[in-house]
């Protein structure tokens, strides 16, 4: 039964009125490789807690050579004939609309939902992200990843 390998990236993203903004983080669901390198479908929020916030999907993304990418972060793994269940599981998690929401929240609440539902093993919280992200970034800096 193959299995599909999930991770959370996170890509910088820029410079704003009060200093370096919060890293993007997007699930990316790993569905095959291209030229040896990973090839995924990927999760993500776009949008302002002004105007709100939409999930968006990209598909055939070979994620980790984004100019702006910065690491990623096993999280768990599932089962290719639970793909599209898992997906729409991803697209359903809350858009919480307060002032301090963004991707990385929103990654948290969609990561809770595919461990409640089964898909995923591990219950990830944002610190621990954080945490785990820290590191690859730290490798992806040392070019080791």
């Amino acid at each position: 039964m193959p299995v599909l390998r999930v991770f959370v990236a996170q890509f910088y993203n820029g410079i704003g009125a009060h200093g370096t903004r919060p890293y993007h983080w997007q699930i990316c669901i790993e569905t095959g490789y291209d030229r040896g390198l990973p090839v995924a479908t990927a999760f993500y929020i776009r949008g302002s807690p002004a105007a709100g916030f939409v999930v968006s999907v990209t598909e055939s993304l070979r994620y980790t050579t984004a100019s702006l990418y910065r690491g990623a972060v096993y999280v768990g793994s599932i089962h290719q004939e639970s793909y599209t269940k898992a997906a729409e599981c991803i697209m359903s998690a809350e858009l919480y609309q307060r002032e301090c929401f963004d991707s990385q929240d929103w990654t948290e609440a969609a990561l809770r939902k595919l461990y409640a539902q089964d898909f995923i093993r591990r219950l990830w919280s944002k610190e621990r992200l954080k945490e785990e992200l820290r590191g690859a970034e730290a490798a992806w800096e040392r070019g080791d990843a």
